[in-house]
C-alpha cells in the first residue's frame, strides 16, 4: 500500500502545483511593468490563454489519473472486499483473477492461497464429519452428546427412537428438560459433575418398555477440563429376554426331569426293600420303570432336538425333497395308534409329488408331531384329515382332527417351551411339552410358519405353510 499512497500524493501535488503557478503567473503579469509596456494586452491575453490552457490539460491530467488509479487500485480494492464478504458466508470462489500489480497484486495472490487453503480446509472437515454423522446415524446404539452445561448438542437417530424426541427440538436445551427419564439424567449429570466414566442397566418406559447398559463417558481436555459428556446406550431387552428364558427353561427342564426321575428312583427303592421277590410286583413296577425311562428318553431327546434347532447348527443341508412321501412316512408311524382307537384317516394331495426345499427329518418331524397330537387328543371313533396342496407358490399342510380342541385362551402361548394346556393328560400320553416347539421351530429354520384354528370341543386344525419351488 506505500506505493499506492506515493502516487496519490504525488497526484496532488502535481494538480494543485499546477494551479498555482498558473495564477502566480497570471497576478505577475497583471501587476508586472509589463503592464505599461506596448502589446501588453497581447501578451496578457497569450499567457491568461496558455494558463486556462495549462488548467484544463492539468484537469484532464488528473482526471485520467484518476481513471488509471481507479482502474488499477480502487477496482481491485472494491473486488477483493466482495471476494472477502463471500468468504466469509462460506461462498468460494473458483478462481480469483490476477489483474492489478504492486502491492494489490501481491494481496490479489495472497487472497487467492487463502481461498483455496479455506476450500481444501473445509471439504476435509465437512467430508470427515458425514462420515462421523453417518457412522452414527447407523447405528444401532443410541448416542447422546451434551456440553459443560448439560446442554444437547447431538443425538442420533437410535436414541431418538429410544426416548420418543426429534434433535431439533432438542438441541441446546438442558437434557432435564428434554429427557424424561430420571436414569439417563442422573448419571450424565453424576459424569458431568465428577468427571468420571458412568455406566448403569436401565429401563425406559416410553415410547417403548426395553432394558439398556447405559455409559456416560466424559470429554475431557488437554488441561483436563470437562468440555462435555456422551452418553450410549445399547438396547440388551432381547438379552435380558433371553437370559430369563433360559432360567424359565433350566427350571423346566429341571422340573421335567424330576418327575420321571423320582418315579423310577421311587420303584427301584420298593424293590430294594424287599418287593424284589414278589414276580407279580416286579414285572409291574418294572413296566412303571419303563414307561418312565422312555418318557425321560423321549424328554431328552426333544430338548437335543429343539437346542440345535435354536442353534441352527448341525441342521443338515437344505436339499430338493417330495413333501407327500415324508406325510406318508408320517401316517404310517402313527398309524397303528389311530387304528387302536378307530380313528378314520383321510389323507389328499393336489398332484402326486410336491416338492419344497428343507431338511428330510426336521420336516418329517414337524409333521409327526401335528399329527401325533391329533390322534392322541381324538377321541375313539373320530377322524384326522391331511393334506397337501400349493398356494400362491406356497406349499399348504393342513392337519385337522375331531377331538376335544383348544381354549382360545390357550392358543396364544401353544407354542412356548412345556407349555401344557391339560398337564396330566399330556403326561399319561408320555408328551414332554416340546412338540409344538419344536414345530414352530422347524417352520422357522425353513422360513415357513404355522398357524392354528381350534373350538373347544370341536377339534383343531394345525397348518404348516413352506416356500415353494
Amino acid at each position: 500500500m506505500k506505493g499506492f499512497k506515493k502516487i496519490k500524493y504525488a497526484l496532488f501535488f502535481a494538480f494543485f502545483g499546477i494551479s498555482i503557478l498558473s495564477l502566480f503567473l497570471f497576478i505577475f503579469l497583471f501587476f508586472s511593468p509589463l503592464y505599461s509596456i506596448p502589446y501588453k494586452n497581447e501578451i496578457i491575453n497569450h499567457v491568461h490563454r496558455a494558463s486556462t490552457i495549462a488548467l484544463f490539460v492539468s484537469l484532464f491530467v488528473a482526471v485520467a489519473v484518476s481513471i488509471l488509479f481507479s482502474k488499477f487500485f480502487s477496482d481491485p480494492i472494491i473486488r477483493l472486499s466482495e471476494i472477502a464478504k463471500m468468504i466469509a458466508k462460506g461462498k468460494f470462489p473458483q478462481t480469483i483473477i490476477h489483474k492489478s500489480k504492486f502491492e494489490i497484486g501481491e494481496l490479489e495472490k495472497s487472497m487467492e492461497l487463502m481461498n483455496e487453503s479455506l476450500q481444501t480446509t473445509i471439504q476435509k472437515f465437512s467430508s470427515k464429519n458425514s462420515q462421523i454423522s453417518a457412522v452414527l446415524s447407523s447405528m444401532n446404539e443410541g448416542v447422546l452428546a451434551v456440553d459443560r452445561r448439560g446442554r444437547v448438542i447431538f443425538a442420533n437417530s437410535a436414541i431418538e427412537k429410544i426416548l420418543g424426541v426429534t434433535e431439533p427440538e432438542i438441541l441446546q436445551k438442558t437434557i432435564r428438560e428434554v429427557i424424561r427419564n430420571n436414569e439417563i439424567t442422573d448419571i450424565v449429570e453424576k459424569s458431568l459433575k465428577t468427571g468420571e466414566r458412568v455406566k448403569e442397566e436401565i429401563n425406559v418406559v416410553l415410547p417403548f418398555e426395553g432394558v439398556f447398559d447405559a455409559n456416560a463417558n466424559p470429554v475431557i481436555d488437554e488441561e483436563k477440563n470437562i468440555l462435555g459428556v456422551v452418553c450410549v446406550l445399547h438396547d440388551i431387552t432381547e438379552i435380558r429376554k433371553l437370559t430369563r428364558h433360559r432360567s424359565e427353561f433350566v427350571a423346566n427342564v429341571s422340573h421335567e426331569l424330576k418327575t420321571p426321575l423320582t418315579a423310577i428312583r421311587s420303584y427301584v427303592e420298593t424293590l430294594l426293600l424287599g418287593a424284589i421277590g414278589d414276580k407279580e410286583n416286579n414285572i409291574k413296577f418294572l413296566g412303571k420303570i419303563d414307561k418312565h425311562a422312555k418318557n425321560l428318553s423321549a424328554l431328552i431327546d426333544d430338548i437335543l432336538e429343539i437346542s440345535k434347532l435354536e442353534s441352527k447348527k448341525e441342521l443338515g443341508p437344505f436339499v430338493r425333497i417330495d413333501i407327500t412321501k415324508i406325510m406318508e412316512h408320517a401316517v404310517d408311524t402313527v398309524l397303528e395308534k389311530a387304528q387302536k382307537k378307530n380313528i378314520i384317516f383321510g389323507k389328499k394331495c393336489q398332484g402326486e409329488s410336491i416338492f419344497v426345499f428343507g431338511i428330510e427329518d426336521h420336516i418329517y418331524r414337524a409333521i409327526l408331531n401335528v399329527l401325533d397330537n391329533a390322534v392322541n387328543y381324538s377321541n375313539h371313533g373320530g377322524s384326522v384329515k391331511i393334506s397337501c396342496a400349493k398356494n400362491d407358490g406356497k406349499v399348504v399342510i393342513s392337519i385337522s382332527d375331531t377331538g376335544i380342541g383348544i381354549s382360545k385362551d390357550h392358543i396364544p402361548r401353544l407354542f412356548e417351551r412345556f407349555y401344557r394346556v391339560d398337564n396330566a393328560r399330556s403326561r399319561d400320553l408320555g408328551g414332554t411339552g416340546l412338540g409344538l416347539a419344536i414345530v414352530k421351530h422347524v417352520m422357522s429354520v425353513h422360513n415357513g410358519e404355522v398357524n392354528v384354528i381350534s373350538n373347544e370341543g370341536t377339534g383343531s386344525t394345525f397348518t404348516l405353510i413352506f416356500p415353494g419351488i
